[in-house]
């Protein structure tokens, strides 16, 4: 396409605004039909993450939705007088799970004896010992994981600190291409913030600032905007205190540059990352960002590969658990307080004070009322609530309560050596994704020319 055309009178600004726009309509299109298409997965991490904080009595919407627009979660209804307790097993077991997985202290060793993977090691090693957050970060992944499926690490250069930084990255907030050339990352930012924020030499980060509008949204998705916004109202506001939901698109595009025929890099393509960030409803380019990188910056942890997410077992048995737990509560309170049998036509009123209780009945030709001699929960009932518990650490593949019943070291020995075998796989899986991030940070390291004297002198 032409900068100029004399027919029309279009202007090369002109061109170039009408092209940003069709981009970035494009952009957006491919965002949105990614978010639609995965409507009933973020179901399903919202009805773990439900269960996980113990709002296990709420009622899920039907997962066979194809928007999440109208998606809002109620309490379940019940009668008069009835119990709802929860027994919040699925939390103790992923705090298990995290801490078998990365309680540890960890030296990382990259695969392999060639220059450039020792190199990741010891930048890895250097990154943790000079950043102690750095093992809170994977911990939170690692959870990520099991409660979404995936979990992701993102490193990138901070202009302020002038050195990699790795964040966590929730699913909720992050749509990645299933080929590999897309990504969205959204997240809030205060307006203030935005304008004051400035590079390595002083210049600001961020431009065309005019049309910025301020949100009450928490997250891109709806579904988990739902559930922040009922853990934790927000409203929003136009003041330089406001908060504005970015969105930072990462594409890997080929490079427009030509290799000179006869070269060293003569019929090679070459790949290049550019970052766009926008901001919700507006389609002002607010920062655009260029380099040499033919994979996504995003680093996907996954506990197992191709499945549901890993909690997902639980949920059944858990609600087998909360129903078990709220009906022997209800049992032994009105066991404990007496039942009493009233015929038909018998007037009877009670009246209670701080001593006990006295039932007061009118007199009639059939007779007074008589309690109910009080009963007791059988064996059966014990033993299947014991068999849930352990169904669900079975699910889980962790079994902290047969642990702590065991006393002699053998025992204890031979379940963790079996857990162990349970978690393999996310331990396969999490060393796999550590030793990619150890590869991203020495490019971070390298693009920005960073000594790696700072690294071996460190050891």
């Amino acid at each position: 396409m032409a900068d100029y055309n004399e027919n029309t009178e279009e202007s090369k600004d002109d061109v170039k605004a009408r092209n940003n726009e069709e981009f970035v309509n494009k952009l957006r299109g491919w965002s949105k039909r990614k978010r639609d298409s995965r409507v009933r997965s973020e179901l399903t991490w919202y009805e773990i993450q439900l269960v996980i904080d113990g709002s296990q009595w709420m009622a899920i919407p039907d997962k066979d939705r194809s928007t999440s627009t109208s998606i809002r979660i109620s309490p379940m209804k019940k009668r008069k007088g009835e119990i709802m307790r929860t027994y919040n097993k699925t939390r103790s077991l992923l705090r298990t799970l995290k801490a078998n997985t990365t309680s540890t202290e960890i030296r990382y060793e990259v695969q392999g004896g060639k220059p450039e993977e020792i190199m990741a090691s010891n930048y890895l090693n250097w990154y943790v010992d000079r950043d102690p957050t750095f093992n809170d970060i994977v911990g939170d992944v690692v959870t990520l994981g099991f409660k979404r499926k995936t979990g992701y690490l993102y490193p990138y250069w901070d202009s302020q600190k002038l050195e990699p930084v790795v964040m966590a990255c929730d699913p909720f907030d992050l749509l990645v291409d299933d080929y590999g050339k897309y990504a969205l990352r959204t997240y809030t930012m205060r307006r203030e913030d935005l304008k004051n924020a400035k590079g390595e030499e002083g210049q600001a980060l961020f431009k065309n600032m005019d049309n910025l509008k301020g949100t009450s949204k928490r997250s891109a998705s709806d579904i988990y905007n739902n559930y922040l916004t009922n853990k934790n109202p927000q409203t929003a506001s136009d003041d330089e205190m406001a908060d504005v939901m970015l969105e930072e698109y990462h594409i890997i595009e080929q490079k427009e540059e030509e290799v000179p025929e006869g070269g060293a890099s003569a019929g090679k393509t070459k790949f290049q990352t550019r970052i766009i960030t926008l901001s919700e409803d507006c389609n002002d380019v607010h920062r655009e960002d260029i380099y040499d990188d033919d994979e996504l910056c995003f680093i996907d942890y996954s506990p197992e590969r191709n499945s549901e997410p890993w909690l997902a077992d639980a949920l059944d048995p858990q609600r087998t658990l909360n129903s078990m737990y709220s009906h022997m509560e209800e049992f032994y309170r009105v066991m404990g307080k007496g039942r009493l049998l009233k015929r038909k036509g018998v007037k009877v009123d009670r009246i209670s004070d701080r001593d006990g209780q006295v039932v007061e009945y009118d007199s009639v030709e059939s007779g007074k009322p008589e309690f109910v001699n009080p009963g007791s929960i059988g064996g059966d009932q014990f033993n299947f609530f014991n068999l849930v518990s352990s169904a669900m650490e079975d699910a889980v593949g962790q079994h902290p309560d047969q642990v702590r019943k065991t006393e002699t070291a053998k025992g204890i020995g031979y379940l963790m050596a079996q857990d162990q075998t349970n978690i393999s796989e996310p331990w396969k899986n999490l060393k796999s994704s550590l030793i990619k991030l150890g590869h991203k940070l020495i490019k971070l390291g390298n693009r920005h020319m960073m000594t790696s004297q700072d690294i071996f002198w460190w050891h």
